[in-house]
């Protein structure tokens, strides 16, 4: 899954695309019972590649050594006294999913679980190890939060962090097409609060040497998203094949 770095203020992006919920914004309906997690079956090489595939924790067993490499360094960091107590209920374990693996159309989820429910697209769910969440949480702090970063997002790869019940009370979704974050619930539930981790600006080199100050925030979600990519792959989650423009 490659990520476009071409772009250094993300807002700017994808201007003509409908907007990408926020997230305090609510998603498209998911199906009706919102908590319940759903079932996943293992699929063999020779069933129907459409449904769910279970991946377990064995086949993604990654050393803490090898987490630390993905989180380090930390070129840029936000402030982090503004780090929010999120997710706000306390999680015992995470799963990743790959979802969304059809194309881009009104009316789908957008995250893989939120307020509406489950995603009806889910395509791989991995269980996670300890190190691997806590990299996942790790990174989802560095950006305080979500990132809207263009108004065509589309996620299709995520986490989702389980209390002791095995319910769903959080999840943080990625799109490395567009380079969006979206969270349910919000990180910091004051809207206006939640602005200030634009504030802080930050110098940019312009390939031409011309030098533009941006928001730092920014500077971080690309420093960021390269991380996300590289954790994605250590959790053995599917790349969407995304088709070659035509010549």
């Amino acid at each position: 899954m490659s990520i476009p770095h071409r772009f250094l203020i993300p807002l700017s992006l994808c201007l003509a695309c409908p907007k990408a919920p926020s997230d305090s914004e609510p998603a498209s309906n998911g199906p009706s019972d919102e908590h319940a997690t759903p079932a996943i079956e293992h699929v063999g090489a020779e069933e129907d590649n459409s449904e769910t595939k279970n991946v377990t924790d064995s086949q993604t067993d990654t050393s803490e050594t090898d987490i630390a490499a993905i989180l380090q360094p930390e070129t840029h960091h936000l402030d982090r006294a503004m780090r929010q107590d999120w997710p706000p209920q306390a999680w015992t374990h995470a799963r990743a999913y790959a979802y969304n693996f059809v194309p881009f159309g009104p009316g789908q989820q957008l995250r893989v679980w939120d307020e509406g429910g489950w995603s009806t697209n889910l395509e791989t769910q991995v269980e996670l190890t300890e190190a691997q969440a806590n990299a996942a949480l790790e990174l989802t702090h560095r950006t305080l939060g979500g990132v809207n970063a263009s108004k065509c997002a589309f996620p299709r790869h995520a986490v989702v962090f389980f209390d002791e019940s095995d319910q769903p009370i959080a999840s943080v979704n990625v799109c490395f097409e567009c380079t969006d974050i979206m969270l349910w619930p919000s990180y910091n539930p004051d809207p206006r609060e939640a602005m200030n981790k634009y504030r802080e600006l930050s110098t940019t080199v312009l390939d031409n040497g011309e030098e533009i100050d941006q928001p730092l925030v920014f500077t971080v979600h690309n420093e960021v998203m390269g991380k996300w990519e590289r954790l994605f792959q250590v959790m053995a989650l599917p790349e969407y094949p995304v088709s070659e423009p035509a010549p």
